[in-house]
């Protein structure tokens, strides 16, 4: 908590609110020591004396612990560049404002000692910056050459006009036990303060375009650095959390791009129409209706989606059904469709799921349902709101999936279990008849081939030394995304190695784990069971999960034996009392005619 406070701050954790992480590499060892101090505690536990649960707990802290310390061999590659147009205070500059409290004298004191240190932590950057282009690891140049104008979107003339500045106008004026002296003293600081912040990132956008820019590694792929495969297959192991080799990715999307097509196909034949898929979507997207052209309107689809569609439906697969508020707005950047965020734990902040409406025309309808069941139910806010109702730990309860910059050196996302969660989330809208018409379906399989494509595309760019025109060829080829949201997506491929690659196999693990269970267990087979079992126990690695629900198949196969063992033994006293019964009446029969 003390090494991450500003992700503590937005869950609800207030003890370390003054602080802001420390960006410098002299951490990197510090880091270490003290998760190997934990690593030997853990070596001093029995894992045979655990119950069922415990067990459980010390498989997730022991792989949670361990992959940390397997990434300390790559500290010095991706996670010396902690800036780019997705990381960075400067991408939503309004989430520090947002997820610190300012109810109290301390809270204004505790936010007052943040901006006053935010220009070292960016001059810290700045160093880390440095020690790339030293080491010749930097990111491409797509995944910076956004940054500076970013940086103008954060920045303004006056310091006051600052969004951090912001809680000292409103918040501060309804604090009415804080006498006018000390607001106007506190209203004085954080002039000050945002003054100086100015001139930080003012220092940071000059660095980038001077120095660091020039000297942006030119190939698109990490695969061109030294040791850069093997570091490339350490990013695949950290964000699939299973054992497979570039080349078992690459062929899985193939399979599961040609698999996705013929369904498509079958669709759009069903729809009298014969030509390729971009054309068919090309010329839908030419109908009345198909697309909003007004921001509010695409949050308000969103938004009743969700509440009249998708919510009445799921007490049908799924039991103890989280009662989390979630807000839908709009995505403060032009990035992906949508972006999902978790509340804090005191419910005070709901999660929030972030809808891209900077280009708003560019998103059919029939999109939207297969992207809602993705980032809010029973995707990610039904995900993260089950496990944070759970009797389980803090840290996993609430996860640190950020500073995907320090890929493989981080502790792990377990994006595999996050993602394709969120994937299978969309495929269960098949199965609850949450699509409506042929169109959603296509929306469906158009968001099911796009994440089958990263698989491809992800580990062409990385491994294979694709260029960037090859991957956006194949993409433009295979999806309906129109060029200016492929080129947005390549450019995040080449900013976060591996990560893409999680959402398709995640899914496909789930789905495998639910056929093995449903195969093994017949009759005992309960939906909304398994459902609990995956999600009970909160974000964990795929190999872990699979012991899970392992054994829970095991159990539940038990029970259910026993209970017919029961019943058959019941029956045949049944059956021997009848027998009895039956030969009591016959020789009372008897005995009564003969006499």
């Amino acid at each position: 908590m003390r090494d991450s406070p500003q992700f503590m701050t937005a869950t609800g954790y207030n003890q370390y609110n003054d602080l802001l992480e420390s960006m410098n590499v002299s951490m990197f060892a510090k880091r270490k020591a003290a998760v190997e101090g934990f690593v030997s505690r853990l070596a001093d536990l029995s894992p045979q004396s655990l119950s069922y649960r415990q067990r459980v707990d010390y498989d997730i802290l022991k792989d949670y612990l361990n992959t940390f310390l397997a990434g300390y061999r790559w500290k010095d590659f991706l996670a010396l560049n902690p800036i780019s147009f997705m990381e960075g205070m400067q991408t939503n500059p309004q989430a520090m404002v947002d997820s610190a409290p300012f109810l109290t004298h301390g809270d204004f004191i505790n936010y007052l000692t943040r901006l006053k240190n935010l220009p070292m932590m960016v001059d810290e950057i700045i160093e880390r910056l440095k020690k790339a282009i030293q080491l010749k690891h930097t990111q491409h140049r797509t995944s910076v050459e956004k940054v500076p104008a970013q940086i103008d979107a954060f920045l303004k003339s006056e310091p006051t006009d600052l969004i951090v500045f912001k809680p000292f106008n409103g918040s501060l004026d309804e604090m009415t036990h804080i006498t006018d002296e000390t607001k106007l003293h506190w209203r004085d600081l954080a002039r000050a303060y945002c003054s100086d912040i100015i001139e930080a990132f003012l220092k940071l956008k000059r660095f980038i375009l001077d120095q660091y820019m020039d000297n942006t590694r030119t190939n698109i792929g990490i695969g061109s650095w030294r040791e850069g495969k093997e570091l490339y297959r350490a990013c695949l192991k950290f964000h699939l959390s299973v054992d497979m080799t570039p080349e078992e990715v690459y062929r899985l999307g193939q399979d599961e791009v040609a698999r996705i097509m013929k369904r498509m196909k079958k669709v759009m034949k069903k729809l009298q129409y014969e030509g390729s898929v971009r054309e068919f979507f090309d010329m839908v997207k030419l109908n009345k209706g198909v697309t909003h052209t007004n921001v509010d309107d695409v949050l308000i689809e969103y938004r009743s989606m969700y509440k009249y569609r998708i919510q009445p439906a799921l007490s049908e697969y799924f039991e103890k059904l989280p009662n989390a508020p979630l807000r839908i707005v709009s995505l403060p950047f032009d990035g992906p469709q949508g972006v999902y965020m978790t509340g804090s734990m005191d419910g005070e902040r709901p999660g929030t799921f972030y809808v891209n409406t900077n280009r708003p025309q560019s998103h059919a309808i029939f999109t939207f349902m297969a992207l809602t069941l993705h980032e809010a139910e029973p995707g990610h806010h039904f995900q993260m709101s089950y496990a944070a109702q759970s009797d389980i730990p803090k840290y996993r309860r609430h996860l640190e999936i950020s500073k995907y910059f320090q890929v493989p050196f981080n502790f792990p996302f377990y994006t595999a279990y996050v993602e394709g969660w969120g994937l299978y989330a969309e495929y269960l809208g098949e199965e609850l008849g949450l699509y409506q018409d042929d169109l959603e379906m296509i929306g469906r399989y158009n968001f099911e081939i796009f994440r089958a494509c990263r698989l491809v595309v992800d580990t062409g760019i990385h491994y294979f030394n694709w260029s960037k025109e090859y991957a956006i060829n194949y993409l433009m080829n295979h999806t309906t995304l129109p060029l200016e949201a492929i080129e947005t997506e390549i450019d995040r491929y080449i900013m976060l190695p591996g990560q893409a690659c999680a959402y398709k196999v995640g899914e496909i693990k789930i789905r495998e784990m639910r056929d093995r269970a449903r195969r093994l267990l017949g009759s005992a087979f309960d939906i909304r069971k398994f459902h609990t079992v995956v999600l009970e126990n909160g974000p964990m690695p795929l190999r872990v999960l699979e012991r899970v629900v392992d054994k829970w198949v095991k159990i539940t196969k038990e029970t259910a034996q026993n209970v017919m063992s029961h019943t058959d033994c019941t029956t045949q006293s049944s059956s021997v009392l009848s027998i009895h019964h039956s030969l009591t009446f016959i020789i009372v029969f008897i005995l009564l005619v003969f006499y």
